[in-house]
């Protein structure tokens, strides 16, 4: 499957969402597509821009999510690895 279902985000989600961004925080979600053994962190805004386009109906394409996250390599174990993208992106660097 090469898209991300936008079902699995509810309005309140995306509105809180915008609350965070608003005030100047941080909010991504973390997508993971287990037949093709990816997993993104996609920044809220992106998130919320498509929210808004497809109006939470149809499915996020994996080239979005692609064009606007940022890959997390696994590296086998059950955790996510997610923070250092968080520090390299958006947080300005090391």
């Amino acid at each position: 499957k090469a898209s991300m279902p936008m079902k699995n985000f509810h309005a309140h989600q995306i509105k809180h969402m915008e609350q965070v961004v608003k005030q100047g925080g941080i909010c991504f979600v973390l997508l993971h597509f287990s037949a093709l053994k990816l997993t993104y962190l996609l920044p809220a805004p992106y998130l919320i821009n498509f929210f808004k386009i497809d109006k939470g109906k149809k499915s996020m394409p994996l080239d979005y999510i692609q064009k606007h996250g940022y890959s997390i390599s696994q590296n086998g174990l059950p955790s996510i690895p997610y923070l250092e993208i968080i520090q390299q992106n958006l947080l300005g660097g090391k």
